[in-house]
């Protein structure tokens, strides 16, 4: 997950001076934020892997650091986990990446083939497979899972992501609230149930993983919590 809007020290220019930005104050201040680079933008990537690859880290190994003089939290890093079942998950974040926006790419790598998504091009799923052409994947123009068909909305060629996807958390919770009242079963697909509190504590989980793993140099943690047994 690559953005470049913090490669300059924004937090320091005067409120009002039309050149600033009010996003960097309180996202570079540890006080407010907590923490830099790898809480706001690294654990969204996290998350998703899992998500994505149905796969549960056992193990992680982190550095993060400060490109900007005088900032006193990560602006950058990468993590490196193992997963249970024999999954890695390779994982870079950064916010003073020049010339980058919202760029937010996952390759999923397997035995027979490779996936490939970028959140600035969303409609469209590349399939890479040794000595065959690339398959490109177009969103509503081609035969979908019935989950993913569910969370479409408009017709493929036109743009559809980012505000859409709060749209169908939405949906979710609200389809989980009427399961509830009605005493009928939720879902057992997590790709159709909405995010809890717990995605939300796993999400903490790596975030403090990562800065102990870069605090001792990149050491090897575990990720013995409950929540990723």
């Amino acid at each position: 997950y690559l953005q470049g809007w913090l490669a300059t020290a924004l937090e320091n220019v005067a409120e009002g001076s039309g050149q600033g930005e009010k996003q960097a104050g309180w996202r570079t201040d540890p006080a407010k934020a907590g923490a830099g680079c790898f809480g706001d933008i690294g654990v969204h990537a996290f998350m998703q892997a899992l998500m994505i690859g149905g796969v549960v880290p056992k193990s992680i190994s982190a550095r993060l650091g400060t490109h900007v003089e005088g900032r006193k939290i990560d602006d950058h890093g990468f993590a490196y986990m193992e997963c249970h079942g024999g999954a890695k998950i390779m994982l870079t974040s950064s916010q003073v990446m020049q010339g980058h926006s919202n760029d937010h790419n996952i390759e999923v790598c397997g035995t027979t083939g490779s996936l490939v998504w970028n959140q600035e091009n969303p409609d469209y799923l590349i399939l890479k497979r040794n000595g065959q052409a690339v398959a490109v994947y177009q969103r509503n123009a081609c035969k979908m899972t019935p989950i993913a068909g569910s969370l479409c909305r408009v017709p493929g060629g036109h743009p559809e992501a980012y505000l859409e996807g709060f749209g169908n958390v939405y949906k979710q919770v609200a389809a989980e609230i009427e399961a509830l009242e009605n005493g009928t079963a939720l879902t057992e697909n997590p790709l159709a149930r909405a995010p809890g509190i717990i995605v939300g504590m796993m999400g903490n989980v790596f975030i403090e993983r990562c800065q102990t793993s870069s605090a001792q140099g990149g050491a090897i943690l575990t990720f013995d919590h409950p929540l990723f047994n």
